[in-house]
């Protein structure tokens, strides 16, 4: 009987899928923010200034959607910083965590620990920018990707809340509803922000419909492009317009 009992668990073990599996900790930041052979900036940037000047958005995110597929598969050492900057092929900078907020109750608050390295891609043909950002802190590794327009800043308006990031229509790379396919099949929860605008007196607050996707420690975001009013009324058919994705210690 005892046999039988671990011969059944050795079996369940076997058809139970990769993400349900628990996957290793094995995130350390100071070994995961080492540049390995990527230069700051890289060399090929100084050989070729033009090299990393233009990507366009769907090259791009297809990239970002690589580096996603390879976490969710189990390889969270995919979101080392040696291996994004060959995935990306563009030039990453360092960059400086935003100071710790001072706050009446704590006016001394503990400044980051960590680094952070960005890269800022124009989309060819368009007046759209993207911005990879790559952060490592003793908690977390994160990588996030927004597309924003050059001409626009955000949109309110007094009467109807307008946009966070303008909306790049046809041109756009990755539904909010595609996304959310990708990660319910890989095991991932839920949840959609917002979907009711706030009252009158916090309008200025409003940011639009936010989703966010959980599987034990490995963590997406995503905010949209568009207006707000159009959002609410159909989340899945916006244009995603900053994905983050995070993997806690």
């Amino acid at each position: 009987m005892k046999h039988a009992a671990i011969r059944s668990f050795s079996l369940l073990l076997l058809v139970l899928p990769a993400f349900a599996r628990a996957a290793p900790r094995s995130y350390v930041m100071e070994q995961w923010s080492q540049p390995g052979n990527c230069d700051m900036p890289q060399r090929r940037h100084a050989a070729d200034r033009a090299s990393g000047d233009g990507v366009s958005a769907h090259v791009l995110t297809q990239r970002y959607l690589g580096v996603l597929d390879e976490v969710i598969a189990g390889d969270e050492a995919a979101l080392k910083f040696a291996h994004l900057c060959d995935r990306f092929d563009v030039d990453f900078f360092p960059g400086v965590l935003p100071p710790a907020r001072a706050e009446p109750w704590n006016p001394s608050p503990p400044q980051p620990v960590g680094s952070v390295f960005f890269a800022s891609v124009d989309a060819p043909g368009s007046t759209f920018q993207q911005r990879l950002e790559a952060t490592y802190t003793p908690q977390q590794a994160s990588l996030a990707l927004s597309i924003s327009s050059h001409e626009d800043a955000p949109v309110f308006a007094d009467d109807e809340p307008g946009y966070r990031y303008r909306d790049m229509g046809q041109a756009c790379p990755l539904r909010l509803g595609q996304l959310a396919e990708k990660l319910a099949a890989a095991g991932f929860s839920k949840q959609y922000d917002s979907l009711e605008p706030p009252s009158g007196q916090f309008a200025e607050s409003d940011y639009g419909v936010s989703a966010s996707f959980q599987r034990g420690n490995v963590a997406v975001g995503a905010s949209l492009q568009g207006r707000f009013v159009e959002q609410r009324a159909h989340p899945e058919a916006a244009c995603v317009a900053e994905i983050t994705l995070s993997l806690e210690k």
